[in-house]
């Protein structure tokens, strides 16, 4: 009903295209746009190769559909480029040593086949590897966290014995921070030698010629 009223293929297929795809303006900025989507389009760890040559197929849909088709040896080199080079490199590095991807003896669809098979067969493995990292990562932190609890405890210990005898010191000080004791009056001291005042036994000259 909205191209009834046109009379002519040519007027209704351009209504449709102003319509749909919009003017020229408007159709090279939603190419601009495709096209920087297209350049920085990364693929995820999370990604598996099905899902990325999808959202590359999707961007290419589109931009055919706004008259800029991509060729097939563009959608092949952003495939390549923007893969995990670790994860893929062997099978990476065999299509660009043995795959002419300038001629047309490759297509796209022939180099998503080929990195999912290398996926399928090793995909396995890496979860293993990886299993294996996480077990490591997960041992170490629980070493750690031992070995931190076991270092504060012999602290804990040596500042206990530290303040322990540091304790003991401060009553030896206290001892020796004790007012001295007062002299006796010697006029009052008795010799048991000889019975005068004035002296103790040990000095008495008495007792020495006692001795004698």
């Amino acid at each position: 009903m909205q191209v009834a009223h046109l009379s002519t293929a040519k007027e209704i297929w351009d209504t449709l295209k102003t319509r749909f795809v919009g003017v020229d303006k408007v159709r090279e900025t939603l190419i601009e746009f495709l096209q920087h989507e297209f350049d920085v389009l990364k693929m995820k760890k999370t990604n598996t190769i099905d899902d990325f040559s999808t959202n590359i197929t999707q961007i290419a849909s589109k931009a055919s559909n706004l008259g800029e088709p991509y060729e097939e040896k563009t959608l092949m080199r952003r495939l390549l480029e923007s893969i995990p080079r670790k994860r893929y490199i062997a099978i990476v590095a065999t299509i660009d040593q043995f795959a002419d991807i300038k001629s047309k003896s490759m297509t796209f669809h022939e180099v998503v086949g080929r990195l999912k098979a290398f996926e399928e067969r090793y995909g396995d493995e890496d979860k293993s590897v990886s299993g294996k990292q996480e077990q490591l990562l997960y041992r170490y932190k629980e070493w750690k966290a031992k070995s931190n609890q076991e270092r504060r405890h012999r602290k804990d210990k040596i500042g206990t014995k530290s303040s322990q005898k540091n304790k003991g010191k401060s009553k030896v000080v206290d001892r020796e921070n004790k007012e001295p004791r007062v002299k006796k009056d010697q006029s009052k001291i008795k010799c048991y030698c000889c019975d005068e005042l004035g002296y103790f036994a040990t000095s008495c000259l008495n007792r020495e010629k006692r001795s004698k």
